[in-house]
C-alpha cells in the first residue's frame, strides 16, 4: 500500500506539472455568477486544468477510478462530493446546498458511464431546482491524445493550447 501511495504521489506531481504547461485561454469563472458547470466526460482533463484553484465543488463517481481522480482533484483545490448522477438524480441532491451558498458545482453532463455525449438529467435538474444557470463547457484543443475509452477522453499534449468557452443555458 505504501508503495502504491508513493507511486500515486509521483504521478500526481507529474500531472500537476503537465497541467501547468497547458496554455489555457477563454472564459473564466470570475465572469459568471455561480451555477452548474456541465462538462463532457471526454473533456475532464482540460476542464480540471482550467478550473483548478477556483473554489469549485465537483461531483465525482464513487468508483475506484473516481477515487484516484478525487485524490488528484483535491491537490488542485477542488471540493469533492462523491456520488453519481445516474440514479435519477439521487446523489445530485447533495449539491443543492452548495449551490444555494453561491458556489460553482461541476459534473459530467453524460453521467458516470455514458453513453458519450448523451446528456443525463442531473445537471439540468440541479440548475432548475436551485434557480441557477447551467453552464455548458466547450473545449477546443491545439494538440491532444484521444483515448480509446468509452468516453473518447481527450488529453491535451504538454505545452498545447486549450480554449474554454462557457455557454450559459437558462432553464
Amino acid at each position: 500500500m505504501a508503495k502504491e501511495s508513493l507511486k500515486m504521489r509521483f504521478l500526481f506531481i507529474l500531472a500537476r506539472f503537465w497541467l501547468k504547461t497547458l496554455r489555457i485561454r477563454g472564459d473564466f469563472l470570475e465572469e459568471f455568477k455561480p451555477g452548474v458547470l456541465g462538462i463532457w466526460h471526454e473533456d475532464l482533463a482540460a476542464a480540471t486544468a482550467a478550473f483548478a484553484k477556483k473554489n469549485v465543488y465537483a461531483m465525482i463517481s464513487a468508483s475506484q477510478d473516481g477515487e484516484y481522480f478525487t485524490s488528484f482533484a483535491n491537490t488542485l483545490g477542488y471540493h469533492i462530493i462523491r456520488g453519481s448522477s445516474n440514479r435519477h438524480a439521487e446523489n445530485v441532491r447533495f449539491l443543492v446546498p452548495v449551490l444555494l451558498q453561491e458556489n460553482f458545482v461541476a459534473m459530467a453532463l453524460d453521467g458516470p458511464r455514458g453513453p458519450v455525449r448523451k446528456e443525463k438529467p442531473g445537471a439540468a435538474y440541479l440548475a432548475k431546482k436551485t434557480n441557477h444557470p447551467l453552464y455548458k463547457i466547450n473545449v477546443k484543443y491545439g494538440a491532444k491524445w484521444e483515448l480509446s475509452s468509452w468516453d473518447k477522453a481527450k488529453i491535451p499534449l504538454p505545452f498545447s493550447k486549450v480554449s474554454i468557452k462557457i455557454v450559459e443555458e437558462i432553464l
